[in-house]
């Protein structure tokens, strides 16, 4: 399956300050997309393809009810941030998709990598999901 340009992409909210923030301010902390190491993608939930209520019913699980909505981002804003994204269907998520960050240069990849966060983050939206409580 391939994704369009308008397809929206979450990257989970699983942090109760960081999501609070983002829905008093608008601003999305740039670590709710930083790369863990040695890895070159940020798992996401392709969100036009279910309802919300499955999704966070996943989202849930996986966290321990440790989950506050998603940072949005359309495929085009990933692709302006630098990076593709592409479907990829794991057990007990079949809506679950990549962010691909590409290679970079090795020399400053911390550097490198720490910038496409900020991009991506730039260009998200907040969704809240549930309560605060």
């Amino acid at each position: 399956m391939s994704l369009r340009e308008q397809d929206k992409l979450g990257r989970r909210a699983k942090w109760r300050r960081q999501a609070k923030r983002a829905e008093r301010t608008g601003d999305i902390d740039w670590r709710a997309f930083e790369l863990q190491a040695g890895r070159d993608e940020i798992s996401v939930d392709r969100l036009d393809v279910v309802s919300d209520d499955e999704i966070a019913k996943i989202a849930m699980r996986e966290f321990n009810e440790r989950f506050f909505g998603w940072y949005v981002l359309t495929v085009l804003d990933v692709n302006k941030a630098g990076c593709t994204a592409q479907c990829s269907e794991k057990d007990g998520n079949p809506y679950h998709a990549d962010i691909l960050c590409p290679e970079g240069d090795s020399n400053d990849r911390k550097h490198f990598v720490r910038e496409l966060a900020h991009r991506l983050a730039s260009r998200a939206r907040f969704k809240r999901w549930g309560s605060w409580s």
